[in-house]
């Protein structure tokens, strides 16, 4: 058995890329009279509210995470909710088997 030890890409920072993108799509949108911009605005917040839960749960049960980092990470993911789980995601590492 093989393990690399890569940054890889959790499908939480996905879903809040996602989430981001759809909420900036959907002001724009709404913005030049589209009626589907409430909807994209909708369905930004509420994957972004997955993606903030998930992340808050991640951080609270990671037992990788030291007594050090883990009051800052769950600062920064509690008060700036969809890029503080982004971040997070960007700087964790995993180990992925083969």
């Amino acid at each position: 058995m093989i393990t690399l030890n890569k940054t890889a890409i959790h499908p939480n920072f996905i879903l809040g890329a996602v989430s981001f993108l759809l909420l900036l799509l959907g002001v724009v949108l709404r913005s030049d009279d589209f009626m589907i911009g409430d909807y994209l605005k909708l369905a930004g917040i509420a994957l972004g509210a997955i993606h903030w839960i998930w992340s808050m749960i991640d951080v609270f049960t990671n037992r990788e995470l030291n007594s050090k980092s883990r009051p800052f990470w769950t600062i920064l993911v509690v008060l700036i909710p969809p890029l503080g789980g982004m971040f997070y995601y960007m700087n964790r590492r995993t180990n992925i088997g083969m």
